[in-house]
């Protein structure tokens, strides 16, 4: 038993540390682009426009902000909460932990039917647009 337990560690780590170089290889590729500047900018300057939310206010991501592996880019989402004061979490969405901002709850409804709340950056969304594409 205690081999297969073993094994299974071995296969994660191997699986993340293969997640990690695919994630790693894509960023290269983008720091290589003439336009990252440029990009990187926009990105910041997006991210520091404050934009006020209310409970009830359907959102979704602004442009080049998406953080969590759900919502997907132009759906909706609502937001079920706001925080008041900015918190942060450790996250190990680099291959070293850092803090997480967040000061707001989304709610979306998952591939399951079942209503699921996230903790979320405001500073990364906007208003829900209808015919949004990014």
């Amino acid at each position: 038993m205690m081999e297969s337990d073993d094994k299974e560690k071995t296969d994660n780590v191997r699986m993340d540390n293969d997640v990690r170089l695919v994630q790693l290889e894509k960023y290269q590729e983008i720091v290589a682009q003439p336009d990252y500047v440029d990009k990187l900018k926009a990105a910041q300057h997006n991210y520091v426009t404050p934009i006020p939310f209310k409970v009830g206010d359907i959102v979704e991501w602004k442009p080049n902000m998406k953080m969590l592996p759900y919502p997907t880019y132009s759906a909706p989402v609502i937001v079920v909460r706001m925080l008041g004061e900015q918190k942060y979490e450790s996250s190990s969405i680099f291959p070293t932990p850092v803090l997480r901002r967040y000061d707001m709850l989304i709610g979306f409804i998952d591939g399951d039917g079942d209503f699921t709340v996230l903790k979320a950056d405001s500073s990364c969304f906007q208003p829900w647009r209808m015919d949004s594409s990014e």
